[in-house]
């Protein structure tokens, strides 16, 4: 039979749901959490200049287990270096980049959102730096001793790698890289085998940041500290001891002068140089010039040269005269011996023009002499001076005569038919008849010889000769002179 339900049930059933919902009504929906922003700095903080950063959000969290749907980042204000013109982008995705152009702090806030609309903020200055390596001071050295490079200034970041590297020298160091002692360290050493400038660059490796610096070494000057002998014949062999020269024997590193003259080398080190006393020397400083950086050194005193010195006089330029008789006078009463003792003299020829023949004359106990200069061009004359009592003591020296540019000083007659006769007056013109060519208004003609008098050339006019300036090359020189006033041709045999 059905079973019969208690009103007293019912009525404790109905009192139960009606407390369950007014429970329900008044607590209201179930609470979320707020997201949590956070973001990562690639390359790690600090940041070299230049370098792009990037920001990644994606470690950013939703505690709900909901998405993030909205990122936004900015600069913060003043959160850039003054001047800065970095920007971020984008900024309103997981990602965002920038890329710093000023070294300092650049604070940056990211803003994180959920689908909740719940929001969270994180803040991070990410530093920058402009150099990480430091490659030390500048420093001096001598040549041959050891420099000391010194990487202790770099950047204290963790896990740094040390590279030191030769990236120029001078032009005749043999050194390479290889020659750094120590080079992958953070202390190293270098000796210098060379007078000048040494650019020593020191890379450095810290994660995946790296960066280079520079740092120059300089040569002192060169100096001479002794002489020996301080005194000698030309040929001595003489050791100049000191430092800072190059040990560059056979490309010229280094240039010995004797009071002006160059002298040869004999052997070369950084500290020591043997050289051989030139012939024409005369006593006065020794001085050592480096090729490399053309710095000087002078001796402190004098080095006196003991044999003869040859002195030719001047250089000259001459203007010769049309006259097989004229002599040029030379002089070498300015030859001396340190000692006062008698010299002897002897005047050659060492160059002279195609057509001349130099007869020198005078020399022997005469300091003077002379030779027959009748054609134009260039004279090397040299003069060869010994002692008396000591023939091997020895010295030469010589002087260079060239003529002037050449000049018709007349022509007579002033006109003339074809087949006459000119005579031509000027200076350093040739003697010989094919030492010039000669035309009349640019139609060649053809030299007879001297005149009369020696002081001039005779000339035939030539067939096709027309009125006009007379113009002759000396052969020797190439030089040439045209006359400011026409020669006048006129009927004659051969003419039209």
């Amino acid at each position: 039979m059905p079973r019969k339900i208690n009103t007293a049930t019912l009525l404790l059933a109905a009192i139960f749901f009606s407390c369950l919902s007014i429970y329900q009504s008044c607590s209201g929906p179930t609470s979320t959490l707020a997201p949590v922003a956070e973001f990562t700095i690639t390359p790690g903080n600090p940041v070299y200049i230049n370098r792009e950063v990037t920001l990644d959000a994606s470690v950013s969290s939703n505690p709900d287990g909901g998405p993030i749907v909205i990122y936004s980042w900015r600069f913060l204000l003043q959160g850039k270096p003054s001047g800065s013109a970095a920007t971020l982008s984008p900024t309103n995705q997981e990602i965002c980049k920038f890329t710093p152009d000023l070294p300092g702090f650049y604070t940056v806030s990211l803003t994180v959102t959920d689908e909740e609309n719940e929001t969270d903020d994180v803040i991070k200055s990410i530093e920058v730096i402009s150099q990480i390596s430091h490659a030390g001071s500048d420093q001096y050295a001598d040549v041959g001793e050891t420099v000391y490079l010194d990487a202790s200034g770099t950047l204290g970041l963790s896990d740094i790698q040390y590279e030191w590297s030769i990236i120029s020298k001078p032009l005749r160091s043999i050194l390479t890289s290889a020659a750094i002692n120590n080079r992958t360290d953070l202390l190293a050493n270098l000796q210098v085998d060379e007078p000048g400038i040494y650019q020593i660059e020191l890379r450095v490796t810290a994660g995946i940041n790296q960066d280079a610096d520079t740092t120059q070494i300089t040569t002192r000057p060169p100096e001479i500290n002794d002489v020996q002998p301080d005194t000698g014949l030309a040929g001595t062999i003489v050791t100049i001891s000191g430092k800072n020269y190059s040990s560059d024997l056979v490309g010229n590193g280094n240039t010995v002068r004797f009071n002006g003259v160059a002298a040869t080398l004999m052997s070369a080190a950084s500290d020591e140089l043997q050289a051989e006393v030139p012939g024409g020397a005369s006593s006065g400083p020794i001085t050592v010039i480096l090729a490399e950086t053309g710095e000087i050194a002078t001796a402190a005193d004098d080095f006196i040269v003991l044999g003869p010195v040859a002195d030719a006089g001047r250089d000259t330029v001459l203007s010769f005269p049309i006259d097989p008789n004229f002599r040029y006078t030379l002089d070498g009463s300015a030859s001396y011996d340190p000692l006062g003792r008698e010299l002897r003299y002897t005047w050659s020829a060492a160059q002279f023009p195609t057509y001349a023949h130099p007869a020198l004359g005078g020399g022997f106990t005469d300091p003077t002499g002379s030779f027959q200069a009748r054609e134009p061009g260039l004279y090397l004359i040299e003069l060869f001076v010994y002692v008396e009592e000591s023939q091997d003591e020895t010295d030469r020296d010589t002087m260079m005569i060239t003529s002037l540019p050449p000049e018709i000083i007349s022509f007579t007659p002033d006109s003339a038919a074809v087949g006459d006769l000119i005579d031509i007056i000027g200076w350093n013109l040739s003697l010989d008849v094919n030492g010039n060519m000669l035309y009349f208004n640019d139609v060649q003609a053809q030299a007879q010889g001297p005149n009369s008098t020696s002081d001039g050339l005779i000339w035939k006019v030539p067939a096709g000769a027309t009125t006009g300036p007379i113009k002759i090359v000396v052969l020797e020189t190439g030089e040439s002179y045209s006359t400011t006033i026409d020669f006048k041709v006129g009927p004659g045999p051969g003419s039209n």
